[in-house]
């Protein structure tokens, strides 16, 4: 990821995606509870027996196992969205951070002898929306609000 993809990427979207995954592990779940009622508990409760009836009992414990596994599928995809989002907040958080600390340093210390290096935000790519100081993944599912500068035109970074 380069620098103007950092700069302009909007962790609102993976909150949007994690908590999609938290709320399809949720339905998945209540889902889950019902085939057990329906199914499970019906199947047990019906006195079925013989050989037929002893594959059929293992083969709905063996989909109850798989059902389960998934569930916790959708929950690790949550927890690694939720993760993503923090560490995404986390650099772009420190790429402001050197930006403006860079401008900062570059207006106020002039240099001896030599051409002075000039910092500049990196260019927006799309049409997107306002630039946004990044945020937490919770507070990233609130309404998003502009708090973040524009970046300025008419300077570079130099190393």
């Amino acid at each position: 990821m380069d620098v103007t993809s950092l700069y302009n990427a909007n962790i609102n979207n993976i909150t949007i995606a994690k908590n999609a995954f938290d709320a399809l592990a949720t339905a998945f779940g209540q889902h889950m509870e019902a085939w057990k009622h329906e199914v499970t508990d019906r199947l047990s409760a019906s006195h079925w027996t013989g050989p037929t009836s002893t594959v059929a009992q293992g083969r709905v414990a063996d989909l109850g196992s798989e059902l389960q596994a998934a569930r916790q599928e959708l929950s690790f995809v949550s927890k690694a969205l939720a993760s993503a989002a923090e560490q995404f907040a986390l650099a772009q958080s420190h790429l402001i951070s050197a930006l403006d600390d860079a401008g900062t340093r570059s207006s106020t210390s002039p240099r001896t002898g030599g051409s002075r290096g000039t910092t500049s935000r990196p260019p927006r790519t799309s049409p997107a929306p306002a630039p946004r100081r990044p945020q937490s993944p919770s507070a990233a599912a609130s309404p998003p609000h502009s708090t973040r500068r524009p970046m300025p035109t008419g300077r570079s970074v130099r190393g």
